[in-house]
């Protein structure tokens, strides 16, 4: 028996040894085959855009490697496939300069990403036509958003057997109180706002009437928002698109075409033999680059060579002082002081994707903002969500830009913990035993019910953090703090209805934001430079090896309940005083 027990524990460890062996094989074998040369455009050629299945980001990764990889033992290790806008843009912007790229074939159909990522793409593209280049785009099937994107194309075809999804946006929230209640768990609940509705997951059997109203208001703005800016690339009547929308008159790759959504329709090797047409190619010899060779090449845009930089500082994330994935107050603290002492940098764009998070890590890094922007300009640049402790930190700003189809607001904060007495005597047969010195030298105790007076002092601190948000927000939006009391309550708004509030000063994307630093700055000619520094691929894997395998399993065990569990997993771990957004609006 010792001998059969050494004999499993020695194949175990050999096992984990070819596991690492074969992953560091692996690196190498991709580092050697990485091609370090300058990569070379030949005539003709075609920018080809390939981004179906991918995720739009903000940056693209330091180097080539941020494809999950196939581990022996752990599976795919690192992140889906995604892709920077910023390296899209630089691509799109060389291709339209360079006289060997005849134009770009688009294939974005089923991309996902966010909506002010999305058609800020959209907008490049536009741009991109000035030149006189074509853009073909063909997919088996749009999404909602990927066909917006690709509706920037001269022309736009389709699969035979392909969909075209026009059928407007959709948000689902999940509630839990019915189990609670079967489970013996009580939440403790304390907000400030009734559109407040981040606890309503815990807290509700359905979603309340504030809650639906404020949801339909900003859903129709994104939806709207979509479809004019289809409309326009289209050449349509917005009113028609409304109508295909609501009556999901696109049931199959004919209606698009005879509705004008689409051109024609084609499979994939008909498109290829259009665009060696249209740029004069063989067959078969149809001359591609992608985006990521393009900004390799001698095509590609110089940068500047300016001492002066404007500093981009992206802010990503929930906000708390433990957030190992988002903005971690600490750590962003760090950054923004660097930025301060830094005498080269002479701007600086925060560029805020955050629903919020813990009230005292957002109030640590409005309070060095606020430093920061005494002696350097400073301009927010909202991204997908600005809300709630995302907007609290935009507050030291100059000016705020954000998208028209950004979500922010939720001015409103909260508090949450578990009551599990009931869970653990009647359940589990577990029980406590407290001793304390003082009266509430156990608050909050898991283990038992508030007191009424307990509740009202709670409720007196969220009210408290309540009005210091008011005045947050009073201060930085110079507005009087009772239009800032009308407008708040917890209230989520598009960046439409935002800007008509006064609650963002202009409509627009990244790209604006700089503009305005740089023109703050008084500066003609200048570097921008991105903070804070990636990981490359190797260091991101390393250091989130553990959290990844185990993230995989949990998504692979919870299926669709996994972004209920990651809700539940941020409240647990910011219990007490929050300032966040409703929950996890996904739009479909």
């Amino acid at each position: 028996m010792k001998s059969f027990f050494k004999n499993v524990f020695s194949v175990f460890v050999a096992l984990i040894l070819f596991s690492i062996l074969s992953f560091f094989f692996m690196v190498t074998f991709l580092a050697i085959l990485s091609p370090s040369d300058t990569v070379t455009v030949k005539e003709n050629s075609v920018l080809h855009l390939d981004l179906n299945g991918k995720i739009l980001t903000e940056r693209s990764s330091p180097d080539e490697f941020a494809i999950p990889l196939p581990i022996p033992l752990l599976g795919n290790v690192g992140d889906a496939p995604s892709v920077g806008i910023d390296e899209l843009k630089e691509a799109i912007r060389a291709a339209a300069k360079s006289e060997k790229i005849r134009g770009i074939f688009l294939e974005a159909g089923s991309m996902a990403g966010g909506g002010p990522l999305m058609q800020d793409l959209h907008k490049e593209l536009l741009d991109f036509k000035e030149s006189d280049k074509f853009i073909l785009s063909y997919s088996e099937n749009y999404s909602e958003l990927g066909y917006m994107v690709s509706s920037a194309a001269d022309s736009l075809y389709l699969h035979p057997y392909g969909l075209i999804d026009l059928s407007g946006l959709a948000s689902q929230g999940i509630y839990l109180r019915g189990m609670f209640d079967k489970l013996e768990i009580e939440p403790e609940v304390f907000k400030v706002g009734e559109f407040k509705s981040a606890v309503e997951t815990f807290m509700n059997y359905e979603r309340s009437d504030e809650d639906r109203l404020q949801t339909l208001e900003f859903l129709r703005d994104l939806d709207n928002i979509n479809l004019e800016t289809i409309a326009e690339a289209r050449g349509m009547e917005f009113d028609d698109l409304k109508e295909i929308s609501n009556e999901l008159l696109i049931r199959r790759a004919e209606d698009a075409v005879e509705r004008g959504v689409a051109d024609a329709i084609h499979y994939r090797n008909e498109v290829i033999r259009k665009l060696e047409a249209i740029t004069g190619a063989e067959e078969d010899e149809l001359e591609t680059i992608s985006a990521s060779d393009l900004n390799k090449s001698p095509e590609k845009l110089s940068r500047p060579t300016s001492r002066d930089r404007v500093a981009v500082l992206y802010a990503t994330g929930d906000i708390g002082s433990e957030s190992s994935n988002g903005i971690q107050d600490a750590a962003m603290v760090e950054e923004i002081e660097k930025l301060r002492e830094n005498d080269r940098v002479k701007a600086v764009v925060l560029r805020v994707d955050s629903p919020g998070g813990g009230v005292f890590a957002s109030e640590e890094i409005r309070h060095n903002l606020e430093l920061l922007q005494e002696e350097k300009p400073l301009i927010v640049s909202m991204s997908n969500v600005a809300a709630s402790g995302g907007y609290w930190i935009s507050m030291p700003a100059d000016t705020i830009v954000a998208h028209e189809n950004t979500i922010t607001g939720s001015i409103g904060i909260f508090g949450i913990f578990f009551n599990v007495q009931g869970f653990m005597e009647n359940k589990t047969g577990i029980r406590a035993d407290i001793v304390k010195t003082g009266r509430y030298s156990d608050l909050p105790n898991p283990a038992r019910s508030m007191t009424r007076g307990e509740r009202a002092i709670f409720q007196e601190l969220i009210e408290e953090g309540y009005d210091q948000f008011i005045d947050v927000v009073a201060d930085g939006r110079q507005m009087e703090e009772s239009r800032v009391r009308e407008i708040a309550e917890g209230r989520v708004y598009s960046g439409r209805r935002a800007l008509e509030l006064g609650l963002v000063d202009l409509l627009g994307g990244l790209d604006l934001a700089v503009e305005i630093a740089a023109q703050k700055a008084g500066l003609e000619e200048y570097r921008v430079s991105e903070y804070p520094a990636q990981q490359s691929f190797v260091e991101q894997l390393f250091s989130d090896m553990g959290a990844s395998a185990r993230t995989r399993t949990l998504k692979n065990e919870l299926g669709p309940l996994y972004p209920l569990y990651e809700q539940a997993q941020s409240v647990l771990k910011n219990q007490g005083v929050q300032a966040r957004m409703p929950y996890d609006i996904i739009v479909d």
